[in-house]
């Protein structure tokens, strides 16, 4: 099965501004999670009217950006979800993504990153919209939402939606 990581919007702008508490607690994960994975990485970027590629808090947050992987595969979003990203794993890793011999998924698909309750579950539910026979992974304690409780909410959404959230 190929695995591929998809790290959400760790900016500058969200970890040490609109997110702040829930985004530099689980900073620690989410480098341990990029630097003990073996597979492609991805990672978007959030472009809003607060932030844009020529402000300083586009840029991925230090700590993240110095565990990437060298080959990582980036994307700039102005919207929630993003489309682009979606549009390039189907493509790269074939579409419907239809299941193995043994019936398991081909491809496994997993998101950390902020913020749980927008940006988050929008790209999940896109990339199982895109590939619904893959396996799609949300490990919750590398995620952070406005509040604990919109967290929550959002992984009982893409619970719902047969998304595994560990």
């Amino acid at each position: 099965m190929q695995k591929i990581l998809i790290v959400i919007d760790m900016q500058d702008f969200f970890v040490t501004g609109h997110l702040a508490d829930g985004a530099l607690a689980i900073v620690p994960a989410v480098v341990e999670k990029i630097k003990g994975f073996d597979g492609p990485v991805y990672v978007t970027q959030d472009i809003n009217p607060s932030c844009d590629e020529n402000s300083p808090g586009f840029a991925i947050y230090p700590q993240i950006l110095d565990a990437l992987p060298e080959g990582a595969v980036y994307f700039h979003k102005r919207t929630f979800g993003c489309v682009e990203l979606a549009q390039a794993i189907r493509d790269k890793y074939g579409a419907p993504g239809a299941p193995g011999p043994e019936g398991e998924p081909l491809l496994e698909i997993e998101f950390c990153g902020v913020c749980t309750n927008v940006c988050v579950i929008s790209n999940a539910l896109m990339l199982k919209a895109f590939l619904p026979k893959a396996r799609i992974t949300l490990d919750s304690a590398c995620c952070a939402g406005f509040t604990p409780e919109l967290h929550q909410a959002a992984l009982d959404v893409m619970k719902s939606c047969r998304i595994d959230v560990v």
